[in-house]
């Protein structure tokens, strides 16, 4: 294997590992409900969490056109290590939502650097398959990370999670450090076969101007906030909704938060090869259709069974979506703004991250469960819409 070759096998393992980071959403609730926290509070903390990321990623994607993938790889992992162990602190809600909100704004800070080395190393006739890889890569890193820290923390504690979750981050972060420093020649020389060489000193307006010149970019954009608002719910709701209504036990609920992200390993690796056979626009459409059969599942599921097959649904049609967006984003835009670009659709994806939280916990309390996945359904139905007018690529 040839060092680009080499240099992209380390970018999918680092991806794997912030996965993981992610795998402890499937504990956050049940870990709050612990603590006493109501479904209301449990919103605004977790609105906390989404908002940062909503911000942040747009900035570190610009940033990392600044100041180069590397440093932003390498800080992000290490930034989230701590703030991770932060976790085990006594509980005092105003410092919780602090952590909330740096833990959202550090846990995306690698990602559209990421994105960016995976999209600049791959060739550009790949580009789907190699970003459905990201994806999958990612889903695996929280399946394994959902498995791993529900069960520790059911059977040691919640601080036993948060604190491996931080080593694991703080000597993934170090390897980085070496890995990426000793190929910081090839980071500013081979930049595959799409140009991306000038992708320095990248303005904000400037990346606007050049996404806003792409095809179907409001469509791509609404299709992403709706398709990643029901990623959200799954995160945040089913996890509640398998505990107190279902009554699964810690480890189940992080069982079934692994069934969404592990099948999506395969059926982001199988959206890629969809992508590039029949289109993405069809694979748009049918991953939207897919999530609308998979909320009307959940509004009918009352055991865990029928909840894992409307999880399993649901992470079908979420995996035909997302890769295939960012492949119809990243191949109308220039080299020259791809960092800013892919971390501004990366806070697009994160409006519909951010949005999902207040709103179903309100419409929850406010009306009860079952409108909260009759709502979800009626949006994605609105996302097929939508999916319809993208360019036919």
């Amino acid at each position: 294997m040839d060092k680009n070759g080499q240099l992209l096998t380390f970018a999918y393992l680092v991806v794997f590992f912030i996965g993981m980071m992610f795998g402890l959403e499937s504990i956050m609730p049940l870990f709050f409900k612990s603590l006493g926290v109501s479904i209301i509070d449990w919103g605004i903390l977790a609105f906390l969490f989404t908002l940062g990321m909503l911000f942040f990623e747009m900035i570190w994607g610009i940033l990392s056109d600044k100041f180069g993938k590397s440093k932003l790889i390498v800080g992000g992992l290490l930034a989230s290590a701590i703030v991770t162990l932060a976790y085990v602190a006594p509980f005092s809600l105003y410092l919780f939502l602090g952590l909330q909100v740096l833990r959202g704004v550090f846990n995306v800070m690698s990602t559209p650097s990421t994105r960016m080395l995976i999209s600049e190393l791959s060739s550009p006739k790949n580009l789907a398959f190699a970003l459905g890889l990201w994806f999958s890569a990612m889903r695996l890193g929280s399946t394994v990370g959902s498995l791993f820290f529900s069960y520790v923390a059911q059977e040691c504690s919640y601080a036993i999670a948060f604190g491996s979750c931080s080593t694991l981050l703080f000597i993934i972060g170090l390897i980085a450090l070496i890995v990426l420093r000793r190929s910081e020649f090839l980071l500013r020389s081979e930049v595959g076969n799409m140009g991306k060489l000038e992708t320095r000193g990248t303005s904000t307006r400037q990346a606007l101007g050049e996404i806003s010149k792409a095809s179907s970019v409001y469509a791509i954009f609404f299709c992403a906030v709706v398709g990643f608002l029901q990623m959200s719910m799954i995160r945040t709701i089913v996890p509640l909704f398998a505990s107190e209504i279902l009554g699964a036990s810690t480890f189940l609920v992080g069982l079934n938060q692994a069934e969404f992200t592990g099948f999506s390993v395969v059926f982001f690796l199988l959206s890629g090869l969809l992508a590039d056979k029949i289109g993405k626009k069809t694979t748009v459409t049918i991953g939207f259709t897919a999530l609308l059969f998979s909320a009307i599942a959940f509004s009918m599921t009352t055991d865990f069974y029928q909840l894992s097959a409307s999880t399993i649904l649901s992470s079908f049609g979420f995996s035909l979506v997302a890769p295939s967006l960012l492949a119809l984003l990243v191949s109308s835009i220039p080299g020259k703004v791809l960092g800013a670009s892919v971390g501004i659709y990366g806070s697009i994806e994160n409006l519909g991250i951010t949005i999902a939280p207040l709103m179903f916990t309100l419409i929850w309390s406010s009306w009860g469960l079952q409108y909260v996945f009759y709502i979800c359904g009626i949006i994605q139905a609105i996302g097929i819409i939508f999916a319809l007018t993208l360019e036919k690529t």
